[in-house]
Parts: C-alpha cells; sequence; structure tokens
C-alpha cells in the first residue's frame, strides 16, 4: 500500500485464494483487502495476510457469513438467523 491510504479505507474483504501445485489445487489465505470511494470509484488494495490492529474498528460489531466475502452488521438481512 501507499502512504496515506491506510487511513482512506472504509471497508474490508477477506478472500481465500486457491493455487495449482504440481497438479493439485491448494487453498491460500485467507488475505485481507482494504476498500474506499474515490471520486465515485471503488478503489481495493491489498492489505496483507494479517489484519493491521489500526483497520480492526471497521469489524466491530460484524459477523463473518459462511461462504461470504464480506463482513455484515448482525441486523442485516443476509445475517438473520445466524449465531453471533
Amino acid at each position: 500500500m501507499k502512504p496515506g491510504e491506510m487511513e482512506k479505507i472504509q471497508g474490508l474483504c477477506q478472500r481465500k485464494m486457491w493455487a495449482r501445485y504440481k497438479g493439485k489445487k491448494v487453498k491460500r489465505g485467507p488475505y485481507w483487502f482494504g476498500w474506499w470511494m474515490d471520486n465515485g470509484k471503488q478503489i481495493v488494495r491489498y492489505i496483507g495476510k494479517k489484519l493491521p490492529p489500526q483497520l480492526e474498528f471497521l469489524l466491530e460489531g460484524r459477523v463473518k457469513l459462511p461462504g461470504r466475502k464480506l463482513w455484515s452488521w448482525p441486523h442485516h438481512k443476509m445475517a438473520k438467523g445466524t449465531d453471533t
């Protein structure tokens, strides 16, 4: 990440990747990505394998749903019926 981009991050996404190694699929990650809006465009940047402590406040009160990349608020329609 470039200097100053960490402060712009508005949301987080956690992704798991797949790679091929000797003909077999190997799971990689999870990796953290941050996003923000700039002049009407969504900018996404790779953060790293571990989430820095200064960005953990973006996850407070949110839940990670099975099979989803994004973290949601517990009252969100996608999160209803899940244990938190």
